[in-house]
């Protein structure tokens, strides 16, 4: 999570907290993550973290 870092398995996370969810412009999201409506604090990550495939209903 360095600024400028490299995406991986999913886009860098420096500095996404209060920003919406898919609005790193070098990575390609999911359809269900762009229209999540997901601002990034906390508790959003913490749960998207701990179980990504299943954190939003359209993604399953």
């Amino acid at each position: 999570m360095t600024p400028g870092g490299a995406n991986m398995t999913g886009p860098n996370l420096h500095g996404v907290f209060g920003k919406p969810a898919a609005s790193n412009a070098d990575y390609k999201y999911s359809d269900a993550i762009k229209a999540s409506g997901i601002v990034w604090d906390a508790s959003h990550l913490d749960a998207w973290l701990a179980d990504p495939k299943n954190y939003l209903p359209a993604q399953r």
